[in-house]
């Protein structure tokens, strides 16, 4: 039995391996082909059959041979050092957002994650009463959220679970709806998952994730397999709220240091309008674990928030 559970634990690595090998066998193919020969300060050579750079080309400005590089984009098991990551980095123009990424493919380090939610974190989470607030686990299910977030942005608009932000965004008809952007926001988003998913390649929960989604959305679809990555997405973005018209925020990320499976994510006012209506119009109770309130729906889930927001949270 000792030995069927290792060889099963043997197996479940090396299609890890395999997985995180074509990973990043596509991510640098994908940033070669972006590339011109002018962009990297090469001769100009006239029209390509293929775009972007050819690989040989890759392969002289990282000092590395052209087997090797070829060998990374085909996938195949050969040893890499830190050293030739950051050569091939920098031959392919890579930002830090992707520099860092491709070290996760390349040299993945698994992590011990803490999701647990502790009083003090529910307690400033309750406390941040003019700021929505989510805290997120490291598959972005919603662990915890305050009473603002479902008065601006409303609750969960359907039964699956566990409850996921971008689900909500990609899938939540709502949502859609209100975000001024949405195409560009749910692009920065699906970017910045794919980022944090590389950090996780054996969570299952990502990977069930990430197939619902290619099915359910489009667009995700097609910014997953770009393979652009980035490590924060804080732009402001603009909501039409059906009581107060164009809310704008400003999403800001922070690591839960005790907990470091958990993330905050707190949206603050960007202009007067937004911070006038979240002064005058929210009216909180503490926030609770997601967990509590299954069986209620969005309109009934915080009755002071939805008579302060009109229908933000039932609509």
């Amino acid at each position: 039995m000792e030995i069927k559970r290792r060889d099963e634990r043997l197996q479940d690595s090396e299609m890890l391996a395999e997985h995180l090998r074509a990973e990043l066998g596509e991510f640098l193919r994908r940033r070669r082909e972006e590339l011109s020969p002018e962009d990297v300060g090469l001769p100009a050579t006239g029209r390509r059959r293929t775009p972007g750079l050819r690989r040989e080309e890759v392969a002289e400005l990282a000092g590395i041979s052209t087997a090797l590089y070829a060998w990374l984009e085909q996938g195949r098991p050969v040893p890499v050092s830190k050293h030739t990551l950051d050569a091939v980095a920098s031959a392919l123009c890579l930002s830090a957002d992707e520099r860092e990424h491709l070290h996760n493919l390349g040299r993945p380090e698994l992590q011990e994650l803490n999701e647990e939610i502790s009083p003090v974190l529910r307690h400033m989470v309750s406390s941040l009463s003019a700021h929505p607030v989510y805290v997120l686990n490291h598959a972005w299910d919603i662990v915890l959220e305050n009473e603002a977030a479902v008065a601006v942005f409303g609750g969960p608009e359907t039964t699956v679970r566990p409850d996921n932000l971008l689900r909500r965004v990609l899938t939540g008809e709502r949502r859609k709806s209100m975000l001024v952007d949405w195409d560009g926001a749910a692009e920065g988003m699906i970017e910045r998952f794919r980022f944090d998913a590389a950090a996780h390649p054996a969570d299952q929960r990502i990977t069930a994730l990430v197939d619902e989604l290619r099915a359910a959305s489009t667009l995700f679809a097609e910014v997953w397999d770009r393979h652009r990555v980035r490590r924060y997405v804080q732009d402001a973005f603009t909501m039409r709220h059906p009581d107060h018209g164009e809310l704008v925020w400003q999403p800001s990320s922070y690591v839960v240091v005790d907990s470091p499976g958990l993330r905050l994510l707190v949206f603050t006012p960007c202009d007067e309008k937004t911070t006038r209506s979240v002064q005058a119009k929210i009216c909180l109770l503490p926030a609770r674990p997601f967990g509590d309130r299954l069986q209620q729906t969005a309109a009934g889930m915080i009755p002071a928030a939805a008579r302060c927001f009109g229908e933000a949270a039932s609509s």
